[in-house]
């Protein structure tokens, strides 16, 4: 007996909770990409130039007097027979494109248009001039998906009609498609925004931001009035004609498409395009895990983009064997999410000459200019903080492993920027114990391999290794809108972030927990001219900031590898969020500023 006469095919049954389910995992407006990549594709196969134009249904608008506004899409691609589309869009992972896993599913219109618009979509089709129509809905009665019947007079009833030329789009002469949206309900108005708070012209922004390059062949336009048409080219065109700078940088499995944007007044400013700066991932010419506002600031630091965030774009272009989730939501590598954080750490070490540029001018205005103070009080409590490290030596009595080891002692952060995530194993030919018991210094040395023990791996095959005992104290950057190192939407209203990829605490100077200490100072000195207290007040304030703020990140960092502390929960500990609680503990910093003013501006007639 052959497999395919022994084989029951599978079949679904529940459609209809299947395909609500899988809506779910869609975006709200996922259906406009789906409905216009199907276009994009109808088009291509024709092998001449087309156009894809979203647009209310003028038909359905005349037919239902003017009562019915029903957003639909029309395409001059090649068309569907009736069969055809009984067979395309009835059936679930059916498509007239060829399916693969990095192509065509054959459910994402299904799995967006038709759960949105249980009332109905209609696919209206031309071939060699002959016009099908089907409705595709959700039976109220039965709650399944599938094909309505239609009159088609005479006591005949089918599930495809045939369409008479008064119907055809003009842009359409003898093949095309046209879907329209008939909502959830009858008297629903499918050309407003089906969430709330969407701008006006939504379609045209989120196909806009959707996609990076429309093909050359395909025209894409939306109708944003009764009259007015607007083309669509995508995020690739705006950025290229908005900035002064460009670039790209290859990477082992990825290239990063880079832009500097040119000064907000000098940039097009239509609101159909994202017009600040944003990182996401670009295959096949879309979009993807897109970021912005204060998502992006975290990933863009990861990325070595730690001042002038705003008008820095970064579109990661895998160049390895890609899919996505069924929703197109995600790319996968083999089924794993993208290395961002192993992109960035290449990216870092690759940036581009215009980019390091950009930010040196903010870097010289942020630097810390108290840290010498600030360091020399926290050595003084140095072996409380476990900060030990170790370096390459010898005669060196421990066993390490690691990128943090280095040849010259020099501190070298590893791939995830920790330079204490090392692997150590003391040497064998370390003395035992004294026979009455007693420590010697070489069981001191295993009782401390125990103690690392709790926090990383034995590595016996590693190379001899020295403790170093040095703070690995943070680079600092101090923030403010006044002097433009600080742009709107970055730590706002927090009082700093932390980038462990690169060691780097971003202070904000205009929180108001650090503006509201000045503020008190200031008040204490009311006896001293401002011009002469306020610089005196600022530093003072900076310098125990940021040693409260610096303090937890260095001990922090020394956790890492600890079974009791996960990457999640270090990431959490490191928050934005976590260092805004750290810094509204102001009693001592206020007292140490305090004391700080007053030795150099001299006791205060209020103090």
């Amino acid at each position: 007996m052959s497999t395919a006469s022994r084989t029951c095919p599978m079949s679904v049954e529940n459609t209809g909770f299947l395909l609500d389910r899988l809506g779910k995992d869609c975006h709200p407006l996922q259906f406009l990409r789906e409905l216009t990549q199907n276009s994009i594709e109808a088009i291509k196969r024709t092998g001449v130039p087309g156009t894809v134009t979203w647009e209310m249904d003028q038909f359905v608008f005349d037919k239902s007097g003017s009562k019915l506004s029903k957003l639909s899409v029309v395409d001059t691609g090649d068309g569907m027979t009736g069969p055809e589309l009984m067979t395309f869009i009835n059936k679930l992972s059916s498509s007239s494109s060829r399916q693969s896993m990095d192509g065509n599913y054959g459910v994402g219109a299904k799995i967006t248009a038709a759960v949105n618009n249980p009332e109905g979509v209609l696919y209206s089709s031309w071939k060699d001039s002959k016009g099908s129509l089907i409705k595709l809905w959700k039976d109220p009665d039965t709650e399944i998906y599938g094909l309505d019947q239609f009159n088609l007079g005479g006591g005949v009833f089918g599930h495809v009609q045939t369409l008479l030329d008064t119907a055809k789009p003009a842009s359409i002469n003898t093949n095309g498609t046209k879907v329209t949206l008939l909502g959830k309900s009858y008297g629903d108005n499918t050309c407003k925004p089906p969430v709330a708070d969407l701008q006006a012209y939504w379609v045209t922004k989120y196909l806009s931001e959707r996609y990076f390059k429309i093909p050359e062949s395909v025209t894409l336009q939306v109708q944003e009035d009764h009259k007015r048409y607007r083309s669509v080219k995508g995020m690739g065109s705006y950025l290229d004609s908005n900035a002064e700078k460009n670039g790209k940088v290859r990477l082992s499995n990825a290239i990063v498409h880079w832009w500097i944007l040119k000064p907000t007044e000098e940039r097009t400013h239509a609101g159909r395009h994202i017009e600040t700066g944003h990182i996401a991932a670009l295959y096949q010419n879309e979009i993807y895990e897109m970021r912005t506002s204060r998502s992006r600031n975290a990933v863009m630091q990861e990325f070595g983009i730690v001042f002038e965030i705003s008008k820095v774009v970064l579109y990661i272009e895998p160049v390895c064997e890609i899919t996505t989730n069924t929703a197109r939501t995600l790319l996968l590598i083999k089924n794993e999410p993208l290395p961002w954080s192993d992109w960035a750490h290449e990216f870092r070490e690759h940036l581009p000459e215009e980019l390091i540029l950009l930010q040196e001018e903010s870097i010289n205005k942020s630097k810390g200019q108290n840290q010498s103070d600030i360091l020399r009080r926290l050595q003084l409590i140095q072996d409380i903080m476990a900060v030990s490290g170790y370096k390459k030596s010898p005669n060196g009595e421990y066993r390490a492993s690691g990128s943090s080891l280095s040849n010259s002692g020099e501190q070298e952060d590893d791939e995830n920027g920790d330079s204490n995530a090392v692997d150590i194993e003391e040497n064998d030919d370390d003395n035992d114990d004294d026979s009455d018991g007693n420590s010697t210094p070489n069981n001191n040395r295993k009782k401390r391999r125990k103690k690392i023990e709790d926090l990383f791996d034995i590595d016996p095959t590693g190379q001899p290794a020295e403790v170093r005992k040095d703070l690995n104290y943070p680079i600092v950057r101090w923030l403010t809108t006044t002097n433009g190192t600080r742009t709107i939407g970055l730590l706002e209203d927090r009082a700093a972030g932390y980038s462990q990829a690169t060691n780097e605490l971003l202070i904000n100077m205009d929180f108001r927990g650090f503006t509201d200490a000045v503020k008190h100072c200031l008040n204490v000195r009311k006896d001293t001219p401002t011009k002469i207290a306020e610089p005196v007040v600022v530093d003072a304030i900076k310098t125990w900031y940021e040693q409260a703020l610096a303090e937890p990140i260095i001990s922090l960092r020394s956790m890492k590898g600890s079974k009791h502390w996960t990457e999640t929960e270090l990431s959490q500990a490191l928050s934005e969020e976590a260092l805004t609680l750290v810094a509204l503990q102001r009693y001592h910093t206020i007292i140490a500023a305090n004391r700080q003013i007053g030795a150099t501006l001299g006791s205060s007639q209020k103090g």
